[in-house]
């Protein structure tokens, strides 16, 4: 008899045509098959059974089995996988030996016979009701919407639970409150460091004004300081050095740095005909805005003057600027160096002298007498020019300088700037700080190319006769841009 575990083993070979009954017999496994054959009632054959059990077929597998008594006379035999297992299939003998402990090789044998045996659609019914359920799922799926096809509404993803919200509510809501304390944090230390650089300002009452008859130009949105620079080595009053117009337009995001050339002949109020900067050694920063708003027609309430001494400190507190030299200009300087500069602050003559032109990041000493020059070039037409150029590059290095240049300023330049605003003006204006200093910077000069004229007979000397209607509609267009 063929053996199954044998590699040659071929299901078509003749099967055992009969097995003695076990010993035990114990109730079949629930997945077995039943088999029975029943013997000649004649003979008591089993090897000969009856023409009708010849032609009975094989139970269908799928079948629920269902223990029956066997009696005496009838002797069927009804096997299950279990009982079948027991029997040792490797003797020669056609009714095969019965071993109690054959083991599960035997067992293992008969379930791929019958498995080999079994029609195709029948060898895992399980898993062919398995694949027919997922065809017929995807078919639903291809024909239909998710709302039409329950499977697709079960397989979403299911809501959140109120407990679930109500914990993703309360975790968005301290991520708010955190970012809320942080922002309050910041801006009570920025306010903090500003009131503390605001209360080092030196204060003066403004003076006496004098109301103009003319109109000026005046907008809500256009905010205008005039920046003075004066040249007085001691306590008596000199004349303005340089006069800048800063003008910041809301509206355009633009801040306007108008250099006033300090040769203009003007009219000052309650005097005669005079250089515009002589205004300042009459009456002082007052009488300077009332002069610029008689001529210029643009309205000035506030300034913040500027010495030497507190120029230099605050560009050494922002750490230089970068300022592009000639050797004319680099001469020039060295010159205001030795002469003026030095002296003043009390430093060696031959200190911080330049070797020859090119780039450098000036101190606050070199800066200022680069702003001084007034031989080299255009005379005071670059004299002005480069006074802008050295605030547009303090701008950048004051963004650059951090809270390590904002405390040198704090400590060494602010006491010595003097200015006529009020604290809550200032306050304000520090509040805009940040924001200021990404606005676009524009250079103006007044008076404008083409608007002036040289005249050496004037009773101030050599003067610029301006045409101040002209330069006065410049500013309107420029400053008090809407849009």
């Amino acid at each position: 008899m063929a053996d199954p575990r044998d590699r040659n083993y071929n299901s078509d070979m003749p099967r055992p045509k009969h097995i003695p009954q076990a010993p035990k017999a114990d109730t079949p496994h629930p997945q077995a098959v039943p088999r029975q054959q029943t013997a000649n009632p004649v003979s008591g054959d089993h090897r000969n059974p009856t023409p009708a059990r010849q032609q009975q077929t094989t139970p269908r597998r799928e079948q629920p089995h269902i223990p029956q008594k066997i009696s005496d006379a009838d002797k069927t035999i009804v096997l299950n996988r279990q009982d079948y297992g027991a029997y040792d299939l490797r003797t020669d003998s056609p009714e095969g030996q019965y071993h109690p402990h054959a083991g599960q090789q035997s067992r293992t044998a008969y379930e791929e016979t019958e498995r080999r045996q079994a029609p195709p659609q029948r060898r895992t019914q399980q898993g062919s009701n398995t694949h027919r359920r997922a065809s017929q799922g995807s078919s639903r799926s291809a024909n239909e919407t998710p709302h039409q096809n329950p499977e697709a509404r079960q397989s979403r993803k299911p809501k959140a639970t109120p407990k679930k919200r109500r914990r993703r509510a309360g975790c968005l809501t301290r991520i708010l409150l955190s970012a809320l304390s942080f922002a309050v944090l910041v801006f009570a230390l920025y306010s903090f460091l500003a009131l503390k650089c605001i209360n080092k300002l030196d204060f003066v009452d403004s003076g006496t004004r004098i109301a103009t008859s003319k109109t000026v130009l005046s907008e809500p949105y256009v905010t205008n300081v005039l920046l003075i620079g004066s040249d007085s080595r001691d306590d008596t009053r000199g004349r303005s050095d340089s006069m800048i117009l800063l003008s910041i337009n809301k509206k355009t995001d633009k801040i306007f740095l108008t250099s006033l050339m300090r040769d203009m002949y003007v009219d000052i109020p309650g005097r005669d005909k005079n250089k515009i900067n002589a205004a300042y050694s009459f009456g002082g920063p007052e009488l300077l805005m009332d002069t610029i708003q008689e001529n210029l027609g643009v309205k000035i309430d506030d300034y913040i003057e500027i010495s030497f001494v507190s120029f230099a400190s605050i560009v050494d507190a922002v750490g230089g600027v970068e300022i592009t030299v000639s050797d004319a200009e680099a001469q020039a300087i060295n010159q205001i160096l030795q002469d003026e500069v030095n002296g003043i602050l009390g430093d060696a003559r031959n200190a911080d002298l330049l070797s020859q032109g090119g780039k450098y990041i000036l101190n606050g000493k070199q800066a200022l007498c680069y702003s001084r020059i007034r031989h080299v070039g255009n005379a005071d037409f670059q004299r002005t020019e480069r006074q802008r150029e050295v605030l547009t590059q303090l701008v950048t290095s004051l963004k650059n300088s951090g809270a390590a240049g904002m405390k040198r300023l704090m400590s060494s330049a602010l006491p010595q700037i003097r200015t006529n605003m009020t604290k809550g003006e200032l306050y304000q204006l520090s509040l805009r700080m940040p924001f200021l200093l990404n606005y676009e910077m524009t250079q103006i000069q007044i008076p404008a190319d083409g608007t002036y004229t040289d005249d050496r007979n004037t009773n101030a000397g050599w003067a610029l006769v301006v045409d101040l209607d002209a330069n006065r509609e410049l500013l309107k267009e420029q400053v008090f841009a809407a849009e």
